[in-house]
C-alpha cells in the first residue's frame, strides 16, 4: 500500500500519508485513482485505452478503459507488480 500511495504522490504531485487519505482522494477523482492502478499494476492491454470510463454515473453500465482489449492470462502470467 505504501508503494502504490508513494506513485500517486509522484504521479500527481499530492502528499498523501496514509490509507485513508488515499481512500478519499480516490472517491474525488474516481478515474484518476483507477488510472494510478492501472499504471501501477502494469496492465498491458494490446492497444491503449481511449478513456478512463465513458459515464461516471452510470451503474450498472459505466464502460471502464474502453478500446483496451486485454488477456487476463497474458496479464496474470507475465507482468505486474508484485504486491503482497
Amino acid at each position: 500500500m505504501a508503494a502504490f500511495i508513494a506513485s500517486v504522490n509522484a504521479r500527481y504531485g499530492l502528499h498523501l500519508g496514509s490509507y485513508e487519505q488515499l481512500h478519499e482522494w480516490s472517491v474525488d477523482v474516481i478515474p484518476n485513482f483507477w488510472s494510478a492502478v492501472w499504471e501501477f499494476a502494469a496492465i498491458e492491454p494490446s492497444q491503449p485505452y481511449a478513456e478512463i470510463v465513458d459515464d461516471l454515473y452510470k451503474s450498472p453500465g459505466a464502460k471502464w478503459f474502453p478500446g483496451a482489449p486485454l488477456n487476463f492470462a497474458q496479464n496474470l502470467m507475465c507482468g505486474g507488480t508484485v504486491i503482497s
